[in-house]
């Protein structure tokens, strides 16, 4: 296997781009996997590694590797590794952190990696994965579900509000006909001027005056001045 012939098979699948190479991955031709899932895979784009007809694996071959799912998680994209073989199993062990392993494509859909996230493919615009557009049902429906509490809370108040307007209204109204019927049974005696109350005044009480001295008899000093 040379580093411009590369043996390897390639699909799409759910959203992924799959490119499955053969034999064995050396230093060569694990650069020209490299080149060819850069001149393959678009941006932003999902990619999957189909390493289950590859029987043995180079330690520069998986820095390779290491490379590409840098450069893929750099520009927003994701790699996955599909690994059955024991002994590219034991060479991807050290970095087995940093990569999704999965023993087959299926185990793969189900963690939902076609599209975390919003995807877009030139052939189907955007697309949401599974767990994606589960998740953001559910928040969807827990926002729809809190929008009618609040409109049926509301309605109530409204409606509350309105009972109370509507009891202090006929209160008024029925105040207003009472005082309308007073007024109408006292007409006649206000006619009468029997309570003609703006006309009526209470005698003002005369200030007290306090009693003037007496006066002196003038007869009995004439007398006592002729003595």
């Amino acid at each position: 296997m040379t580093p411009d012939r590369l043996d390897f098979s390639l699909y799409e699948t759910s959203g992924l781009l799959v490119i499955a190479p053969s034999g064995r991955l050396d230093a060569d031709s694990g650069a020209a996997l490299r080149n060819k899932v850069h001149s393959l895979a678009e941006n932003r784009r999902s990619v999957v590694l189909d390493l289950l007809r590859v029987m043995s694996i180079s330690d520069e071959a998986v820095l390779q590797i290491l490379s590409l799912e840098s450069d893929l998680r750099g520009s927003g994209g994701e790699l996955a590794l599909l690994v059955t073989a024991d002994e590219v199993l034991s060479r991807l062990e050290p970095w087995r952190n940093l990569f999704q392993i999965h023993p087959s494509l299926a185990s793969l859909l189900a963690t939902g990696f076609q599209g975390r996230g919003f995807k877009w493919s030139r052939r189907t615009g955007f697309r949401l994965a599974a767990p994606v557009a589960i998740g953001l049902g559910a928040i969807l429906a827990g926002w729809m579900a809190t929008l009618m509490v609040l409109v049926l809370w509301q309605f109530r108040t409204l409606q509350a509000e309105g009972a109370e307007l509507e009891r202090l209204r006929s209160e008024e109204a029925r105040s207003r006909a009472l005082v309308r019927n007073y007024e109408a049974r006292l007409k006649p005696l206000e006619d009468l001027g029997l309570l003609d109350a703006s006309k009526r005044r209470l005698p003002r009480p005369r200030p007290s005056v306090p009693p003037a001295p007496p006066k002196p008899d003038s007869s009995v000093s004439a007398s006592e001045q002729s003595k």
